[in-house]
């Protein structure tokens, strides 16, 4: 997917009232962003091929965060300084889930 890709414009456009809607249904915030980026990933997953869905495979057990800074980041093209931006975090931390997510793809390999 590119940095224009519809996914990503839909999940730029959307994301904050998808989590306002869960978190008015289940009162809680973090249980929220998790419910909102299950339902990202699911629709991410539809729009992957069975090629991509084993790197999704490999990415279940990760932080939801370091799974999305991932996807962003190898799949959609997006630079890491404009995840930073898009998900409030310092560019120091995308470096990191970046790192997280290689090694724990490296030691998982099949």
């Amino acid at each position: 997917m590119s940095k224009s890709s519809p996914f990503l414009s839909l999940y730029l456009r959307e994301q904050n009232r998808l989590l306002h809607l869960i978190r008015r249904i289940v009162g809680d915030r973090s249980t929220a962003e998790d419910l909102a980026q299950d339902t990202y990933l699911r629709l991410w997953d539809r729009q992957l091929g069975d090629g991509d869905r084993s790197l999704l495979q490999r990415l279940r057990g990760l932080p939801k965060r370091c799974q999305q800074v991932f996807l962003l980041s190898r799949v959609d093209g997006v630079a890491f300084a404009a995840i930073a931006q898009q998900l409030g975090i310092s560019l120091s931390t995308v470096e990191k889930d970046i790192f997280r997510v290689l090694q724990h793809c490296q030691r998982n390999e099949d």
